[in-house]
């Protein structure tokens, strides 16, 4: 692998001390209030709670809106465990959805509406010549948007087993960053005490994503046509 960024390192460093900004911002604002009433409702309403997580999941992975809130707020009120299983689930649920969809029951419209965009014409390159390694690598290093990226797999040859276990296993870090990061926000401002477990857990994520990102990026630029070629969508959170 590639030496790291020093940026890397420096992100990971000031993440207790944006956590405790946030944590004292939070507690000014009084939000522990809210948030323990929410958690309250979730906690009556059992699996009822849960399952309208999943769903919301999958009608982002089938719509053009951003995932990172509700991943976010996931770990708020589910806590880091329950928070990244909802988070893996729903969004690995809403991929599969888009993919199924896109393969099965539009293939033809979304052709027609994604076939002339470069992000289209780059994963289907990358796919017929790595398959699995380009699902991982992309959603590793995500250069392109996730609802895009799922609808676009479905339209290529990789398969769809191969693509949902690349997808889950290459998301799963991200999540976890995100959801224990928002864990820990929302643990200090309900407790008073920051949690600085879950603060260094964040920070230790962030520390292996910066190791893994420079290989990747290296990996996508290695292709069968040379460098990886721009694009013309901007990076988007998941």
């Amino acid at each position: 692998m590639s030496r790291v960024p020093r940026g890397v390192f420096l992100k990971a460093a000031l993440l207790p001390l944006l956590v405790l900004v946030f944590f004292l911002f939070g507690r000014s604002l009084g939000l522990g209030t809210g948030l323990g009433e929410l958690r309250e409702w979730i906690a009556q309403h059992g699996v009822l709670g849960g399952a309208v997580f999943l769903g919301l999941f999958a009608l982002v992975g089938v719509s053009a809106l951003p995932g990172l809130p509700l991943t976010l707020a996931a770990g708020a009120l589910f806590g880091t465990l329950q928070g990244l299983v909802l988070a893996s689930v729903g969004t690995t649920l809403g991929a599969a959805l888009a993919f199924l969809l896109a393969r099965h029951l539009a293939r033809d419209y979304l052709r027609h509406r994604l076939g002339h965009r470069r992000v289209f014409k780059v994963v289907e390159r990358w796919t017929a010549e790595r398959g699995a390694l380009a699902v991982a690598l992309t959603r590793l290093f995500p250069i392109f948007p996730y609802s895009l990226l799922n609808f676009a797999f479905g339209l290529t040859q990789v398969g769809f087993w191969t693509y949902l276990f690349w997808s889950w296993l290459t998301m799963l870090p991200g999540h976890l960053f995100y959801v224990a990061g928002s864990d820990a926000l929302a643990q200090g401002i309900s407790s008073g005490k920051v949690p600085w477990p879950l603060v260094l857990l964040a920070a230790a994520v962030l520390v292996f994503l910066g190791l893994l990102v420079p290989w990747a990026r290296r990996r996508l630029r290695e292709g069968p046509g040379g460098p990886e070629p721009d694009t013309d969508e901007e990076p988007a959170a998941r």
